[in-house]
Protein backbone atom coordinates (compact mmCIF):
# COMPACT_ATOMS: atom_id res chain seq x y z
CA UNK A 1 0.00 0.00 0.00
CA UNK A 2 1.48 3.31 -1.01
CA UNK A 3 1.77 6.24 1.36
CA UNK A 4 0.75 9.83 0.87
CA UNK A 5 4.16 11.05 -0.32
CA UNK A 6 4.20 8.98 -3.57
CA UNK A 7 0.61 10.01 -4.28
CA UNK A 8 1.50 13.68 -3.83
CA UNK A 9 4.46 13.29 -6.19
CA UNK A 10 2.20 11.92 -8.91
CA UNK A 11 -0.39 14.61 -8.27
CA UNK A 12 2.18 17.41 -8.50
CA UNK A 13 3.50 16.06 -11.81
CA UNK A 14 0.01 15.65 -13.21
CA UNK A 15 0.38 11.90 -13.67
CA UNK A 16 -2.60 9.74 -12.65
CA UNK A 17 -1.58 7.74 -9.60
CA UNK A 18 -3.67 4.85 -10.88
CA UNK A 19 -1.01 4.37 -13.57
CA UNK A 20 1.79 3.91 -11.03
CA UNK A 21 1.89 0.12 -11.01
CA UNK A 22 1.70 -0.22 -14.79
CA UNK A 23 4.45 2.38 -15.19
CA UNK A 24 6.60 0.58 -12.63
CA UNK A 25 6.23 -2.77 -14.40
CA UNK A 26 7.13 -1.27 -17.78
CA UNK A 27 10.21 0.39 -16.29
CA UNK A 28 11.21 -2.88 -14.62
CA UNK A 29 10.90 -4.73 -17.91
CA UNK A 30 13.09 -2.15 -19.65
CA UNK A 31 15.75 -2.32 -16.91
CA UNK A 32 15.94 -6.11 -17.00
CA UNK A 33 16.21 -6.10 -20.77
CA UNK A 34 18.82 -3.33 -20.77
CA UNK A 35 21.01 -5.20 -18.32
CA UNK A 36 21.43 -8.04 -20.83
CA UNK A 37 23.93 -5.79 -22.60
CA UNK A 38 22.66 -6.21 -26.15
CA UNK A 39 20.73 -3.77 -28.36
CA UNK A 40 16.98 -3.83 -27.79
CA UNK A 41 13.81 -1.90 -28.47
CA UNK A 42 10.70 -1.57 -26.35
CA UNK A 43 7.27 -0.17 -27.15
CA UNK A 44 4.96 0.11 -24.16
CA UNK A 45 1.96 2.15 -23.16
CA UNK A 46 4.11 4.68 -21.29
CA UNK A 47 7.72 4.21 -22.45
CA UNK A 48 9.35 3.66 -25.83
CA UNK A 49 12.99 2.70 -26.41
CA UNK A 50 14.45 2.29 -29.88
CA UNK A 51 17.58 0.24 -30.59
CA UNK A 52 19.66 1.06 -27.51
CA UNK A 53 22.30 -0.87 -25.55
CA UNK A 54 23.66 -0.40 -22.04
CA UNK A 55 27.40 -0.51 -21.38
CA UNK A 56 29.24 -1.77 -19.43
CA UNK A 57 27.34 -5.02 -19.03
CA UNK A 58 26.59 -5.87 -15.35
CA UNK A 59 29.04 -8.30 -13.78
CA UNK A 60 26.28 -10.58 -12.45
CA UNK A 61 24.29 -12.71 -14.87
CA UNK A 62 21.54 -12.30 -15.91
CA UNK A 63 21.59 -9.05 -13.90
CA UNK A 64 22.37 -7.70 -10.40
CA UNK A 65 20.20 -9.12 -7.62
CA UNK A 66 16.75 -7.55 -7.54
CA UNK A 67 14.24 -7.54 -4.70
CA UNK A 68 10.74 -6.08 -4.82
CA UNK A 69 8.52 -4.96 -1.95
CA UNK A 70 5.03 -6.41 -1.65
CA UNK A 71 2.07 -5.52 0.52
CA UNK A 72 -1.20 -6.54 -1.12
CA UNK A 73 -2.10 -10.16 -1.82
CA UNK A 74 -2.01 -9.47 -5.56
CA UNK A 75 1.49 -8.02 -5.40
CA UNK A 76 2.89 -11.04 -3.54
CA UNK A 77 1.76 -13.22 -6.44
CA UNK A 78 2.99 -10.75 -9.05
CA UNK A 79 6.49 -10.60 -7.53
CA UNK A 80 6.66 -14.40 -7.57
CA UNK A 81 5.58 -14.64 -11.21
CA UNK A 82 8.27 -12.09 -12.13
CA UNK A 83 10.87 -14.33 -10.47
CA UNK A 84 11.97 -11.60 -8.06
CA UNK A 85 12.99 -11.96 -4.44
CA UNK A 86 10.78 -10.11 -1.98
CA UNK A 87 10.76 -7.48 0.76
CA UNK A 88 7.91 -7.63 3.29
CA UNK A 89 6.96 -5.53 6.29
CA UNK A 90 4.73 -5.40 9.35
CA UNK A 91 2.99 -2.04 8.90
CA UNK A 92 -0.21 -3.46 7.42
CA UNK A 93 0.35 -7.12 8.31
CA UNK A 94 0.86 -9.08 11.47
CA UNK A 95 3.08 -12.15 11.37
CA UNK A 96 0.17 -14.56 10.73
CA UNK A 97 -0.96 -12.52 7.71
CA UNK A 98 2.59 -12.33 6.39
CA UNK A 99 2.99 -16.08 6.73
CA UNK A 100 -0.10 -16.72 4.60
CA UNK A 101 1.02 -14.29 1.93
CA UNK A 102 4.56 -15.66 1.83
CA UNK A 103 3.21 -19.19 1.47
CA UNK A 104 1.15 -17.97 -1.51
CA UNK A 105 4.24 -16.21 -2.92
CA UNK A 106 6.28 -19.41 -2.74
CA UNK A 107 3.53 -21.50 -4.34
CA UNK A 108 3.27 -18.98 -7.18
CA UNK A 109 7.07 -19.02 -7.54
CA UNK A 110 7.07 -22.79 -8.09
CA UNK A 111 4.02 -22.65 -10.38
CA UNK A 112 5.80 -20.05 -12.53
CA UNK A 113 8.66 -22.51 -13.05
CA UNK A 114 11.41 -20.53 -11.31
CA UNK A 115 14.27 -22.57 -9.83
CA UNK A 116 14.78 -22.80 -6.08
CA UNK A 117 12.55 -20.62 -3.97
CA UNK A 118 12.07 -16.90 -3.61
CA UNK A 119 14.18 -15.20 -0.95
CA UNK A 120 12.29 -13.12 1.64
CA UNK A 121 13.65 -10.26 3.72
CA UNK A 122 11.58 -8.69 6.51
CA UNK A 123 11.65 -4.99 7.27
CA UNK A 124 10.96 -4.62 11.00
CA UNK A 125 11.45 -2.00 13.74
CA UNK A 126 14.21 -3.18 16.09
CA UNK A 127 15.17 -1.73 19.47
CA UNK A 128 17.82 -3.19 21.78
CA UNK A 129 18.73 -2.30 25.35
CA UNK A 130 20.57 -3.75 28.33
CA UNK A 131 17.41 -4.45 30.32
CA UNK A 132 13.99 -5.67 29.25
CA UNK A 133 12.31 -2.68 30.89
CA UNK A 134 14.43 -0.20 28.90
CA UNK A 135 13.83 -2.13 25.69
CA UNK A 136 10.06 -1.97 26.18
CA UNK A 137 9.54 1.49 27.68
CA UNK A 138 12.11 3.64 25.86
CA UNK A 139 10.72 3.17 22.32
CA UNK A 140 7.03 3.32 23.34
CA UNK A 141 6.33 6.91 22.19
CA UNK A 142 8.44 6.46 19.07
CA UNK A 143 6.63 3.38 17.77
CA UNK A 144 3.11 4.38 18.80
CA UNK A 145 3.61 7.72 17.07
CA UNK A 146 4.87 5.89 13.99
CA UNK A 147 1.74 3.72 13.78
CA UNK A 148 -0.50 6.74 14.35
CA UNK A 149 1.13 8.51 11.40
CA UNK A 150 0.77 5.35 9.33
CA UNK A 151 -2.94 5.23 10.20
CA UNK A 152 -3.28 8.86 9.08
CA UNK A 153 -1.65 7.96 5.74
CA UNK A 154 -3.97 5.01 5.24
CA UNK A 155 -7.01 7.17 6.00
CA UNK A 156 -5.78 9.95 3.72
CA UNK A 157 -6.22 7.68 0.72
CA UNK A 158 -9.83 6.87 1.48
CA UNK A 159 -12.28 8.30 -0.98
CA UNK A 160 -9.78 8.20 -3.85
CA UNK A 161 -10.36 5.81 -6.72
CA UNK A 162 -6.68 5.43 -7.64
CA UNK A 163 -5.17 4.03 -4.44
CA UNK A 164 -6.21 0.40 -4.59
CA UNK A 165 -9.04 -1.48 -2.98
CA UNK A 166 -11.18 0.74 -0.77
CA UNK A 167 -12.37 -2.30 1.17
CA UNK A 168 -8.80 -3.42 1.88
CA UNK A 169 -7.79 0.09 2.92
CA UNK A 170 -10.73 0.17 5.34
CA UNK A 171 -9.74 -3.19 6.83
CA UNK A 172 -6.13 -2.07 7.27
CA UNK A 173 -7.25 1.20 8.90
CA UNK A 174 -9.43 -0.67 11.37
CA UNK A 175 -6.66 -3.13 12.22
CA UNK A 176 -4.02 -0.43 12.75
CA UNK A 177 -6.44 1.75 14.75
CA UNK A 178 -7.15 -1.14 17.11
CA UNK A 179 -3.48 -1.89 17.89
CA UNK A 180 -2.50 -1.58 21.54
CA UNK A 181 1.13 -1.22 22.53
CA UNK A 182 1.05 -4.84 23.66
CA UNK A 183 -0.22 -5.84 20.19
CA UNK A 184 2.59 -3.89 18.55
CA UNK A 185 5.18 -5.60 20.75
CA UNK A 186 3.76 -9.03 19.98
CA UNK A 187 3.12 -8.78 16.24
CA UNK A 188 4.87 -5.77 14.63
CA UNK A 189 8.35 -5.21 16.15
CA UNK A 190 11.43 -6.84 17.68
CA UNK A 191 12.27 -5.07 20.96
CA UNK A 192 14.34 -6.53 23.79
CA UNK A 193 17.68 -7.45 25.26
CA UNK A 194 20.16 -9.45 23.19
CA UNK A 195 18.82 -12.84 24.38
CA UNK A 196 15.24 -11.77 23.69
CA UNK A 197 16.12 -10.47 20.20
CA UNK A 198 17.93 -13.70 19.38
CA UNK A 199 14.79 -15.57 20.37
CA UNK A 200 12.40 -13.18 18.60
CA UNK A 201 14.29 -12.96 15.30
CA UNK A 202 14.87 -16.71 15.35
CA UNK A 203 11.13 -17.26 15.76
CA UNK A 204 10.36 -14.92 12.86
CA UNK A 205 12.96 -16.60 10.66
CA UNK A 206 11.41 -19.98 11.38
CA UNK A 207 7.77 -18.89 11.06
CA UNK A 208 8.19 -16.84 7.88
CA UNK A 209 11.10 -18.66 6.23
CA UNK A 210 13.21 -15.51 6.19
CA UNK A 211 16.62 -15.11 4.60
CA UNK A 212 17.33 -11.83 6.37
CA UNK A 213 15.92 -8.74 8.03
CA UNK A 214 16.14 -5.01 7.39
CA UNK A 215 16.21 -3.33 10.80
CA UNK A 216 14.33 -0.04 11.14
CA UNK A 217 16.21 1.71 13.94
CA UNK A 218 14.07 4.85 14.33
CA UNK A 219 10.77 4.57 12.46
CA UNK A 220 9.06 7.30 14.47
CA UNK A 221 12.02 9.71 14.31
CA UNK A 222 12.10 10.33 18.07
CA UNK A 223 15.06 8.22 19.19
CA UNK A 224 18.51 9.65 19.87
CA UNK A 225 21.64 8.81 17.94
CA UNK A 226 22.99 7.13 21.06
CA UNK A 227 19.96 4.86 21.29
CA UNK A 228 20.32 3.83 17.66
CA UNK A 229 24.03 3.21 18.11
CA UNK A 230 23.27 0.99 21.11
CA UNK A 231 20.79 -1.06 19.08
CA UNK A 232 23.33 -1.47 16.28
CA UNK A 233 26.07 -2.46 18.72
CA UNK A 234 23.92 -5.11 20.41
CA UNK A 235 22.69 -6.40 17.05
CA UNK A 236 26.12 -6.70 15.48
CA UNK A 237 28.08 -7.90 18.52
CA UNK A 238 25.59 -10.18 20.26
CA UNK A 239 22.50 -10.97 18.13
CA UNK A 240 23.85 -11.53 14.62
CA UNK A 241 26.68 -13.94 15.65
CA UNK A 242 24.14 -16.10 17.48
CA UNK A 243 21.87 -16.33 14.45
CA UNK A 244 24.48 -17.33 11.86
Amino acid sequence: MAGAAPRRSYDILGVPYGESQARFLEALEIIREAWKGRPFSYAGEFFQVNNVAVSPVPYQSPHPPMRMAANSEETFLQVARLGLHIFVGLRDHDTASLRRNLEAYRRAWVEAGHPGRGSAYLRIPVYAAETEREAIEEPRENITGFFQRHLDLVRSGMGRTDTGSAARRQVVAEQVASLTYEDILKTRVAFGTAPRLIERIGELREELGLDGIVAELNPGGLLSTEQMHRTLRILTHEVMPALR
